[in-house]
């Protein structure tokens, strides 16, 4: 199984789910869903790979969003992957 790759695709669904159910999906789910990714990350780093994949593919999402202006859960975006990107620094 590629958990790095699940990984990517959690942080992208994060991205649908806000879109899709909007603010209130973020201030009821972000932890959990976060606790998901860590799952996943914790997976990924037991079989052998390597943390600086996963801040990699986190940062990947970090830059896409910090030059987005329009989008308006912007700020629920950057909040979740900046707070995904220093838990993952703990693991």
């Amino acid at each position: 199984m590629d958990y790095l790759q699940d990984f990517d695709l959690q942080i992208y669904m994060y991205d649908g789910m806000l879109t899709e159910m909007g603010r209130g999906f973020a201030e009821e789910n972000c932890n959990d869903y976060i606790c998901r990714c860590l799952d996943t990350a914790d997976l990924y780093l037991k079989n052998g790979g390597k943390k600086i994949n996963l801040v990699r593919t986190i940062n990947k999402y970090i830059n896409a969003y910090e030059d987005e202006k329009d989008w308006q859960y912007i700020d629920l975006e950057l909040d979740f992957l900046r707070k995904l990107r220093g838990l993952v620094h703990k693991i």
